[in-house]
């Protein structure tokens, strides 16, 4: 029996009789091409070609209940027990009941979040006003609208963080002038392999490098919550961000440091429901990013907004090291209703293995830096 046969016979003997019966003449699927892994959803992961298996599961699954559907993810986590699993079923079925993502849900013809990891290229190629071609987050929620760069003249809140660039920028400085808080951005280990997306002629970080070079270094001031230590480094800085409506707590925030000669490889971000902030604090000239079709560089205390769930990559081509503050703020089509729901469900899922790795690497890699003059001014 073929290895893409048995997946399909697996799934077909746990359907429901009517199920199975009006899926017994569905074609083997054909094996997809091997896919290179990297942290996050990249070019590298879209599917290149038609799957019977892909179609199937995304016809089938709105009909499975619960008790199938955790059956079938737990014959493929690794790592995951069945309480974490549990916690991503409420997670996705907390999502699945905001009124946003139903909208979204009817508008793309889906009954299931799931259907997401089954046919990504399908329903990003649809028509509508939140989907793009250019956009493939890991964890995709319809009904936000897909736009890649946004004006920040159209936040309140801006001019505020605007404002307090002085103070945040001495906040910064302090923190580099006396080498405490920064540490590589890499990441976790997968079955013995690390990859990650930085290019340079200064080689690829990894988590157990001792002699980390000093390509993309970052300052965790929240990830899953606050960090306490580079918070009380920081304190008017974390006010600032605490000011701000629509901060996502959860999600990392982080001083964010690019060697002179980087490249951040093209990536697509985690979820679409966030938009990233960059607040620059130390700009060269020639530091540019790239969103979709969008292009532009960094300029010093000027805010972008932007939706890294597009692919998008960065440069500097400076000789100099360029550090932005980086946040998310949830999107602006949640309502307020709905954007503390997300807090909730956000902070009931950091609390999972699923975001266990993300807290490791941080554990293991935050000394790496400590004491060293890794900053080129």
């Amino acid at each position: 029996m073929s290895e893409s046969r048995r997946p399909l016979d697996r799934l077909l003997a746990m359907l429901p009789d009517a199920v199975r019966r009006a899926s017994r003449g569905a074609a083997p699927a054909q094996p997809e091409p091997a896919q290179e892994r990297f942290l996050f959803q990249s070019e590298l992961g879209r599917s290149r070609n038609s799957s019977e298996l892909k179609q199937l599961m995304r016809r089938v699954i709105p009909k499975l209940p619960d008790s199938v559907l955790k059956q079938l993810s737990r014959g493929g986590a690794k790592g995951l027990t069945s309480e974490d699993l549990d916690a991503v079923f409420r997670y996705q079925r907390g999502l699945e009941a905001l009124p946003t993502v139903q909208r979204g849900m009817r508008a793309l013809g889906m009954r299931s979040l799931l259907e997401w990891s089954m046919d990504r290229d399908g329903i990003m190629r649809q028509r509508s006003p939140y989907t793009h071609p250019m956009m493939r987050p890991l964890f995709f929620t319809p009904g936000v609208t897909a736009r890649m760069r946004y004006d920040p003249a159209d936040f309140d809140w801006v001019p505020r963080l605007q404002e307090a660039y002085p103070v945040i920028k001495e906040e910064l400085l302090a923190a580099l002038q006396h080498n405490k808080g920064f540490q590589p951005f890499v990441p976790a280990k997968d079955r013995g392999q690390e990859r990650w997306l930085v290019q340079s002629d200064r080689g690829v970080v990894f988590s157990d490098d001792t002699d980390a070079p000093s390509m993309w270094n970052v300052m965790y001031l929240y990830l899953g919550g606050p960090i306490q230590e580079n918070r009380a480094r920081c304190p008017e800085t974390v006010k600032v961000l605490e000011s701000i409506p629509r901060f996502a707590r959860h999600a990392p925030a982080v001083f964010s440091a690019l060697h002179p000669g980087t490249h951040i490889a093209p990536h697509h971000g985690p979820r679409n429901s966030v938009l990233r902030v960059h607040l620059p604090l130390i700009a060269p000239e020639r530091c540019f990013l790239n969103v979709g079709s969008e292009l532009f560089e960094w300029r010093d205390g000027q805010v972008e907004l932007w939706n890294d769930a597009f692919i998008h990559q960065a440069w500097n081509q400076s000789d100099r090291t360029r550090v932005v503050l980086h946040f998310d703020v949830y999107h602006p089509d949640w309502s307020d209703d709905e954007v503390a729901r997300l807090l909730e469900l956000d902070r009931e899922l950091d609390a999972t293995a699923v975001m266990s790795s993300f807290h490791d690497i941080r554990e293991r890699t935050k000394e790496l830096l400590a004491g060293k003059d890794w900053l080129v001014r």
